[in-house]
């Protein structure tokens, strides 16, 4: 039987998946430890990927065994169900389906070490019997002529545990299933019972060295896939012209069907839109959606008067002036009557709740003055299509200048007139778009203004 035990020593080097602490059988080695991550459960064919915070030292290689915590081995141990070499698998590489639970626990060994020590059983020799596997033969018949029917030849053709594992099963006469303490023991024995074969049969490179920490595994459990259901918020309303937050909640990755890709999206839809969204987590993915209607907004002009009130339009809603962008107190009449020079505008508010504010004018608000010696001055008609009349009358021969300016205040005409006491004249304003206009007459004596509408 000692053996045997060296044989299965030589082939699996160590193993680990149990509730033993740090082992380590070689000087100035240490063994690797797995990070544990804070998420511990995994979706069938969810990848995990593992990462040490302790790296092995005094040893080359690192590979990774992943046990069973539901399934008992021969020893009643947690059962090997195998290794993987970079520590990047999902529970189905091993079989595990939802419900299951399982362990990873990082392994360090000298893999060009089992090599070196497979090599001396196949190729070296001992007095009488002639070949280290007759030696080999009396623990297990056929053992040699067993791992060539595998493919197994030299050393070479071990490359990683799995292929170790796979030969425990073909040999072991013990149990046909293997955890941590099955394994550990099998190593040890080896380190204890080298003298069973002579050096020449590869013992000189024993003892085979590992380093593995059971107290550090990153253990996990089995979840299936399924639906989820998002939930997008309720239905909403806004108003045209308007923008409003949608956000998801239910999963950790979002596509809406505007193509954005966060949970929360900013939106102003022209129309009433529905808009779907796709959540998934590693596990599941569901679909949501949340309708938005889109309320008509009034669209708010403001016509001048030819008295010089402003008229909001459309008529029958909710009014309120501003002047230079600042509400006018009590200005809520669908017409206002301005008494400030400054820019108009009207905000318009629907039954609906949705408002609008027009764009603004310009309003000069102009007081008529007096002129020393002037007993009369009129424009007419009022409102005028293409001409205007100008009459004056005054006590003395004087000079006035005549201007007709728009309600912004730009001057559009101007002429110097001499009246000896009486004056008219005719002016041709035809292209004058219609409109509130001012005509002033001036001197150093003073200023009159008539306003006239087109």
């Amino acid at each position: 039987m000692q053996l045997k035990g060296l044989l299965f020593a030589a082939l699996f080097l160590c193993y680990a998946a149990s509730t033993y602490a740090q082992q380590t059988n070689c000087p100035m080695t240490s063994a690797p430890e797995i990070a544990v991550p804070a998420d511990t459960e995994l979706c069938v064919g969810q990848m995990f990927t593992a990462t040490n915070t302790i790296e092995a030292t005094g040893l080359p290689d690192t590979e990774y065994v992943i046990t069973d915590s539901n399934q008992q081995a021969g020893d009643g141990g947690p059962l090997i169900l195998g290794a993987d070499d970079d520590g990047v698998f999902s529970p189905t590489d091993f079989g595990l389906t939802a419900g299951d639970a399982f362990c990873v626990t990082a392994v360090a060994f000298d893999l060009e070490q089992v090599q070196g020590v497979l090599d001396g059983i196949l190729t070296g020799t001992v007095p009488v019997l002639g070949s280290c596997c007759a030696a080999v033969d009396f623990a297990i018949p056929q053992f040699c002529i067993n791992l060539a029917a595998m493919g197994i030849t030299s050393g070479s053709d071990i490359e990683d545990l799995n292929e170790l594992f796979l030969l425990v099963d073909q040999f072991s006469a013990a149990t046909t299933t293997f955890s941590a303490q099955s394994f550990i023991d099998q190593l040890n024995l080896l380190n204890t019972t080298a003298a069973a074969l002579p050096a020449t049969c590869g013992t000189d490179a024993l003892p085979l060295c590992y380093a593995i920490n059971l107290n550090a595994q990153a253990c996990f459990t089995v979840t299936g896939t399924g639906t989820l259901t998002p939930d997008a918020g309720i239905d909403t309303e806004i108003c045209d012209g308007e923008s409003i937050t949608l956000t998801v909640t239910g999963g950790t990755s979002y596509i809406w069907s505007n193509g954005e890709n966060t949970a929360e999206i900013t939106v102003s839809p022209s129309s009433p839109t529905t808009y779907s969204v796709t959540v998934a987590n590693v596990c599941a993915s569901g679909t949501g959606e949340v309708s938005v209607n889109v309320l008509s907004s009034p669209n708010p002009s403001i016509v001048l008067g030819s008295n010089g009130t402003l008229s909001a339009l459309p008529i029958d809603l909710a009014y309120q002036w501003y002047l230079n962008g600042a509400p006018v107190t009590g200005a809520t009449d669908q017409i206002h009557t301005p008494a400030q020079t400054g820019d108009y505008s009207v905000e318009v508010t629907n039954a609906d709740g949705c408002a609008t504010i027009s764009a603004s004018i310009a309003y000069m608000v102009v007081a008529t003055e007096h002129i020393e010696g002037v007993e009369y001055f009129e424009v007419f008609p009022n409102p005028f299509n293409d001409f205007i009349d100008i009459e004056i009358k005054n006590d003395n021969s004087e000079t006035f200048y005549v201007k007709i300016v728009d309600i912004r205040g730009e001057i559009l005409q101007e002429q110097e007139i001499y009246s000896t006491g009486s004056y008219a004249t005719r002016l041709n304003v035809a292209n004058l778009p219609k409109g509130i206009y001012l005509v002033q007459i001036s001197n150093d004596k003073g200023q009159i203004i008539k306003k006239i509408a087109k």
